[in-house]
C-alpha cells in the first residue's frame, strides 16, 4: 500500500537499459505458474473475483473519501509515520495517490498487472525511507478501516472479510519482496544479505501458516516483552479462547473443513481486536490474546465481545453452516507475573468456566 507519490520515475525500473530484466516478475521469477502458486496459498479463488467487485461498489468506491481521511488520520498520529510523511510530500498528491490504490484494491488480482503494480510499490518504499514494519502496520490499519466500514448484516459479511485479509496480505507480501531484493542489491557488506534472511525466516516462525496470526512462539515472544515492559506498573491481560468440541467438526466433516472452521475463527478474533493487541494461534483450536494496558474488568469486555462475534452467526464454509462456541480464559496481572504463571493462571480459568458450561 503507497504511503508516498514517488512513484512516476520507478514504475518501470526493469526497462532501463543494461538491465537484463523486462518486468518485476521476471526479476522475481513470479511465473504464471508461480502466481498462481501464491494466489492458491493465500486462498484467493475465481469467487474472490466478485467479492473483489462487490466490495468495490457497496464499501470502497462509496466511502473512499472516508477511509483516505481516516487512514491519514491514523498515520499522522505515529511519530515515525508522521516525521517521513513531513519530508517534502504533498498532502494532497499522498491522499490522491492513496485514493487510486484503493480503487484499485483486489481488482483483477490474478493479473500480470496487478503484481507488477504492487512489487512497485516495494521498491518506492525503499527510496522513500519507509521500513517494512510501518507499511505492516499501515496495511493493518487499512484491513481494520475496510472492515470496519462492511455493513454487519451484509449476506457476504464474512466472506468480504476474508476477501479484505487475503488481498491485503498478497499485496503486502508483494511489496515486502520487491524491498527485500531492492535493499539487498544496494547493502555494502556480502554478510548482510545472510542476516536479512535470517530475519525473514525468523518472522516466517513467528507466523501460523494456516491463520496468518502469531504463531505459539511468535506469540511467547510478544506477551514476554510486554510483560518486561510493563514491569509490574502497567496491567497485563491475556485471553484463551478454546472453540468446543472441535474433534467433532473434524469428524463429522473432515479435517479440511475444520481447517477453513480455525480460519473463519481467526478472522473473526482479528477483526474484534485492536491492531495495538497481539493475537495468535496457541495451538490446534485454541487462540490467545494480549491486551496491553488493560484490567481485568475490561479484558472481560473485550472477551465477551469476541466471544459473541464467534458465536452470534454460524461459520460459513463451502456448502455448509457450522455453529461453534467457545469456552474463555481470563488473566490479568497484579503486579510483575512471570510469563509462564499468568497463561497457567488463563488456562485454568478456561478449565473452570468449561467445568461449570458442562455441569449446567
Amino acid at each position: 500500500m503507497p504511503l508516498t507519490s514517488k512513484s512516476t520515475q520507478n514504475q518501470r525500473i526493469c526497462n532501463l537499459p543494461g538491465n537484463m530484466y523486462t518486468s518485476y516478475c521476471d526479476k522475481f521469477g513470479l511465473t504464471p505458474l508461480k502466481r498462481t502458486d501464491r494466489l492458491t496459498m493465500l486462498d484467493l479463488t475465481r469467487e474472490d473475483l466478485r467479492y473483489a467487485q462487490t466490495l468495490h461498489e457497496e464499501v470502497i468506491k462509496p466511502n473512499a473519501e472516508l477511509l483516505m481521511e481516516a487512514f491519514y488520520l491514523k498515520l499522522f498520529q505515529d511519530r515515525e509515520a508522521k516525521k517521513i510523511l513531513e519530508q517534502g510530500f504533498s498532502l494532497k498528491k499522498l491522499k490522491k495517490t492513496q485514493k487510486a490504490y484503493l480503487l484499485s484494491l483486489g481488482r483483477s488480482f490474478d493479473q500480470l498487472h496487478y503484481f507488477e503494480e504492487r512489487l512497485r510499490i516495494g521498491h518506492v518504499h525503499l527510496r522513500a525511507g519507509i521500513r517494512p514494519s510501518l507499511y505492516q502496520c499501515a496495511y493493518r490499519l487499512l484491513q481494520e478501516l475496510i472492515i470496519d466500514t462492511i455493513p454487519p448484516d451484509h449476506e457476504h459479511y464474512q466472506e468480504l472479510i476474508s476477501f479484505v485479509l487475503k488481498i491485503t496480505t498478497l499485496d503486502m507480501s508483494l511489496a515486502i519482496e520487491a524491498y527485500e531484493d531492492e535493499l539487498a542489491e544496494s547493502l555494502e557488506y556480502p554478510g548482510s544479505f545472510a542476516k536479512l534472511k535470517k530475519r525473514n525466516i525468523d518472522q516466517l516462525a513467528a507466523t501460523d501458516s494456516l491463520t496468518h496470526l502469531l504463531s505459539r512462539a511468535g506469540f511467547l515472544v510478544i506477551l514476554r516483552k510486554r510483560l518486561e515492559n510493563a514491569n509490574g506498573e502497567i496491567p497485563i491481560a491475556i485471553i484463551i479462547l478454546d472453540i468446543n468440541q472441535f474433534q467433532h467438526i473434524n469428524e463429522t466433516h473432515g479435517y479440511a473443513v475444520g481447517d477453513q472452521v480455525i480460519q473463519r475463527a481467526a478472522d473473526r478474533i482479528r477483526c474484534s481486536v485492536r491492531a495495538v493487541n497481539a493475537v495468535g494461534r496457541f495451538g490446534g483450536e485454541e487462540f490467545a490474546i494480549v491486551l496491553h494496558n488493560m484490567p481485568y474488568d475490561e479484558a472481560e469486555q473485550v472477551a465477551t465481545r469476541v466471544k459473541s462475534r464467534l458465536e452470534n452467526r454460524p461459520l460459513k464454509v463451502e456448502n455448509l453452516v457450522i455453529p461453534i462456541t467457545v469456552g474463555i480464559g481470563i488473566a490479568c496481572t497484579d503486579g510483575i507475573e512471570s510469563l509462564e504463571s499468568l497463561i497457567g493462571r488463563a488456562h485454568k480459568a478456561l478449565k473452570k468456566r468449561k467445568q461449570h458450561h458442562n455441569d449446567q
